[in-house]
């Protein structure tokens, strides 16, 4: 399609409905019928016996006919049938409400369906005049009421017009939201087992933080096969005759291995699969009791030594860590010990089980039809049945609104949809 000529005058405007502009085919419009508001629904009810007529409000308005009287310009005849066929066909394309705006009108837009015009007879053969009607919602809706809008728990957001809204809201996590002490609840779902990202440091591992953040207190988690070991380097006039140990866990384990010729013992502590609840790994406080035992000259010598297993949280700057690793050694040193060094750290899988929410983030709550949807791979997909919203729906009153939500929802957006008439 050949792009038509602009008129020369400053004042001519277009519009444009579900991203077609009407200035691409030549057409503009003159303002004289996009100012018009719609009727409210009342209906006038005559009693006998009752002076004047009872006013039975809907609540509702109608719907409204937008119509533009608009021109076409064109260089020629068959530019000017060119323009109003392209326009005609685009415009009749659409199907459903589509959004419409207008230059007259910079600050909102309509929703609209095409309903007829452009029925021209081209006299002058370069220019034509006629009418294109759309039929619309009632609402003008405003473009700042498009923006999400964060809120915090406890915050406020206020509507600068007259009527209510009903907005679109968007929801990380779950729990309760209330709205001018209207409340929809976000209901919990399980997430079932999740792996956990694990960084190996010299003797210990920490839960992936955005990982953990989908664990709760009272959710399993467990640790593999883990083992750190340690070195010790006896005095070489002394013989290595056995150990013994006792623990305070049951699922720890320790092995005592002789490096020939280098006077140095290598000890592992090893947990198979350590479990417990994610709040609870602070405070289990897994010991070793280790006794070593030597001789020298046919006099038996015994050293003894109290291993600290860390499985704990809350260190490092991280919101939670669960973390395994030989945390102290004490002994009742002897000559026997000339020197000690941390060995190695191999540390197994991190899985939990989670009982959080699948639903997925973020989640959107559209008040005006009461539905609730999120978004995968950009399909929609319902999730009525994980959420309870009440039969009134809330609403953003003219003025100040007052939002609260649970600890749970870590982050909170509203879309107002702000409308006038």
């Amino acid at each position: 399609m050949a792009v038509k000529p602009t008129p020369n005058n400053s004042l001519y405007k277009g519009f444009t409905f579900d991203g077609i502009d009407s200035r691409d085919y030549g057409v503009y419009i003159s303002g004289d019928a996009v100012f018009d508001s719609p009727e409210r629904d009342v209906e006038m009810i005559e009693i006998p016996g009752r002076n004047g007529s009872f006013a039975l409000d809907k609540g509702r308005f109608g719907n409204i006919t937008v119509s533009y009287p608009a021109g076409l310009f064109g260089e020629d005849e068959a530019s000017f049938r060119e323009g109003i066929r392209a326009l005609r066909n685009a415009l009749a394309s659409r199907k459903g409400y589509c959004r419409l705006e207008d230059d007259y009108n910079p600050n909102e837009y309509r929703m609209a369906v095409y309903k007829k015009g452009l029925e021209v007879d081209p006299a002058l053969l370069k220019a034509g005049e006629f009418t294109i009607e759309f039929d619309c919602m009632p609402q003008r809706w405003l473009k700042s009421g498009e923006t999400a809008v964060s809120v915090a728990s406890g915050g406020q957001i206020t509507n600068p017009t007259l009527f209510e809204s009903h907005p679109l809201l968007q929801v990380w996590g779950y729990g309760d939201i209330v709205i001018n002490g209207e409340s929809i609840t976000i209901n919990d779902h399980e997430i079932g087992t999740i792996v956990l990202a694990n960084e190996k440091t010299a003797s210990y591992t920490l839960l992936n933080r955005e990982r953990a953040a989908l664990l709760r207190d009272t959710d399993i988690v467990t640790l593999g096969h883990s083992t750190s070991s340690y070195n010790w380097y006896y005095d070489k006039l002394y013989t290595f005759t056995g150990w013994t140990h006792t623990s305070t866990y049951s699922d720890l384990q320790v092995s005592v291995t002789q490096i020939e010729n280098e006077g140095r013992l290598n000890f592992a502590v090893s947990i198979d699969s350590f479990s417990c609840e994610y709040a609870d790994a602070s405070e289990v406080d897994p010991r070793v009791a280790l006794t070593l035992n030597f001789a020298k000259d046919g006099t038996q010598y015994s050293v003894l030594a109290n291993i600290v297993v860390e499985l704990e949280y809350g260190t490092l700057g991280f919101d939670k860590v669960f973390r395994f690793g030989i945390n102290s050694i004490r002994t009742d040193i002897s000559d026997i010990i000339k020197k000690r060094e941390w060995g190695q750290t191999i540390i197994g899988g991190v899985t939990g089980y989670s009982t959080k929410t699948t639903l997925g983030e973020p989640l959107y709550f559209d008040l005006g039809i009461g539905e609730a949807y999120k978004i995968e791979n950009g399909e929609i997909a319902g999730i009525n049945n994980a959420v309870t919203i009440p039969a009134r729906l809330p609403v953003l009153a003219t003025g100040v609104n007052t939002i609260t939500y649970d600890d749970t929802i870590t982050q909170f957006r509203v879309v107002p949809r702000w409308w006038e008439v």
